[in-house]
C-alpha cells in the first residue's frame, strides 16, 4: 500500500502572508471553514507543528496537513478553496424515471399528492 508523503511544514510567500493577515483582521465576511484554513496556514507559517496547529484550532491533524499540502501544491487559492464533490450515481435508470414521472402525473390528475 503506497504511503503518503509526510507534511514537513511550509513558509508562505510574503504576498500570501499579507493577504491572509488582511483576511484575518480585515473584517471581511467568510465562512468558518475559510477562517479555519486562513488560521491554519498562518500558524503553520509561524512554525507550529501539525499537531499543535490542529489542537489550537480544534480540528484534526489530517485536515491541517491537507491544507498545508494544498498550499504547497496549488497556492493560496487552492488551499482556501474546496474540491468539487463527486456526483452520486442516479438512483433510477431512464426507464424507471419515465415510469415514475407517468405514475406521479397520473396521481396529480386524480387529485392525489404526487409523492
Amino acid at each position: 500500500m503506497p504511503t503518503r508523503a509526510r507534511f514537513t511544514g511550509l513558509k508562505l510567500d510574503e504576498s500570501d502572508r499579507v493577504r491572509l493577515k488582511q483576511m484575518e483582521t480585515g473584517g471581511a465576511r467568510m465562512s468558518v471553514r475559510t477562517w479555519r484554513r486562513v488560521r491554519t496556514l498562518l500558524l503553520l507559517d509561524r512554525g507550529y507543528t501539525v499537531t499543535a496547529t490542529a489542537e489550537a484550532l480544534g480540528t484534526y491533524r489530517r485536515e491541517t496537513a491537507r491544507i498545508g499540502k494544498r498550499y504547497l501544491t496549488g497556492g493560496i487559492e487552492h488551499a482556501l478553496g474546496d474540491d468539487p464533490r463527486p456526483k452520486p450515481p442516479p438512483m433510477l435508470d431512464s426507464t424507471q424515471q419515465r415510469r415514475w414521472s407517468r405514475w406521479s402525473a397520473a396521481r396529480r390528475r386524480r387529485g392525489a399528492p404526487a409523492g
